[in-house]
C-alpha cells in the first residue's frame, strides 16, 4: 500500500457533524499535542531535524516551527470568534511564513510557544458552551463558519488541531522512519 506521505492518518474529511464526543476528544487532544510534539523530535540530531519529512516538503525543524506559528493564529482566531460579532479573520500563507530566519532557530523555542499555547487553548475550551461553540466568524476564503465545525485542515482549529497535530507529529516519526535513522525514547535507554 502506498501511504500519501502528507496525510499519514489520511486526508481531513470536513463533511463529518461534530459531536460533543468529538469535541472532547478534540480537546485532549489539544491538551496532549505539545507532549506528543517534544516526543517526536526529543532525540532528533540536527542534521535530521533539517531534513525534510518527504520530497519537496518541510524539513522537521520547519514542521515544528510551523506548528507554533499556526497554533498561535488559531488560538487568537478563537478568542476573536469568542469575543466580536462575526469577525473576519485574516488568513496567512504558511509556505511564504516558513523560509523566513526564525524558522531556523532551535526548535525548543517553538515548543515552548506550542505548550504554553495549548495549556491557554484547552482551558479556553474546555469552558465554552454549546452556543460558544456556535459561535460563527468569516473566513475571506471560504466564508461563514463556526467556531465547532472548521472547513479546512489549514486553519487548525478545533477539530482540525487534532488531525493537524497528529500529521505534524507523525511527519516527524516518519523522517525517522524514512531516513533508517533509529530514535530510541527516554524510557529506553
Amino acid at each position: 500500500m502506498n501511504m500519501d506521505l502528507r496525510y499519514p492518518i489520511g486526508p481531513f474529511n470536513d463533511h463529518t457533524p461534530i459531536t460533543g464526543d468529538m469535541r472532547q476528544l478534540a480537546i485532549t487532544t489539544i491538551a496532549e499535542l505539545p507532549s506528543q510534539l517534544k516526543h517526536a523530535v526529543a532525540d532528533l540530531s540536527e542534521l535530521q531535524l533539517d531534513t525534510a519529512y518527504r520530497p519537496d516538503g518541510w524539513t522537521v525543524r520547519q514542521v515544528v516551527h510551523h506548528v507554533a506559528d499556526s497554533h498561535m493564529n488559531a488560538y487568537i482566531r478563537t478568542k476573536l470568534g469568542l469575543t466580536e460579532h462575526e469577525p473576519t479573520i485574516k488568513p496567512y500563507d504558511q509556505d511564504s511564513w516558513v523560509p523566513l530566519a526564525d524558522s531556523r532557530l532551535p526548535v525548543g523555542l517553538s515548543l515552548s510557544i506550542v505548550e504554553g499555547i495549548h495549556a491557554r487553548w484547552t482551558e479556553l475550551w474546555r469552558s465554552l458552551t454549546p452556543s460558544q461553540f456556535a459561535r460563527v466568524f468569516h473566513h475571506p476564503e471560504i466564508g461563514v463558519v463556526t467556531l465547532d465545525a472548521l472547513p479546512d485542515p489549514g486553519d487548525e482549529l478545533v477539530p482540525d488541531v487534532r488531525i493537524d497535530g497528529i500529521h505534524r507529529c507523525r511527519r516527524g516519526s516518519r523522517v525517522t522512519w524514512a531516513v533508517g535513522w533509529v530514535v530510541h525514547s527516554h524510557s529506553e535507554r
